[in-house]
């Protein structure tokens, strides 16, 4: 068994009062795998996910199988193995 958190990107200013517009928060993308290749995008439509093999949604952490994390490691992403 293998964990996976997809990757993320750091976003400001985050709002409110002024002070915020020097603060950033992490904002997850999500991974499409079509056909062994692996995609990123950060607001995916249903119609993407409905197309791909398999997708990991940003902000998420993911249990995945030892194929599933042979097919991120082949397309560069970090994979955790768990016992």
């Amino acid at each position: 068994m293998y964990r996976f958190s997809p990757p993320t990107v750091s976003e400001g200013p985050i709002g409110g009062h002024r002070l915020f517009d020097f603060y950033e928060m992490p904002r997850g993308i999500t991974v499409l795998v079509v056909d062994g290749e692996c995609y990123e995008t950060r607001w995916p439509q249903n119609e993407d996910l409905l197309a791909v093999d398999n997708y990991y949604l940003g902000g998420n952490v993911y249990t995945i199988s030892e194929e599933e994390a042979q097919v991120l490691i082949d397309n560069g992403y970090e994979v955790e193995e768990i016992s």
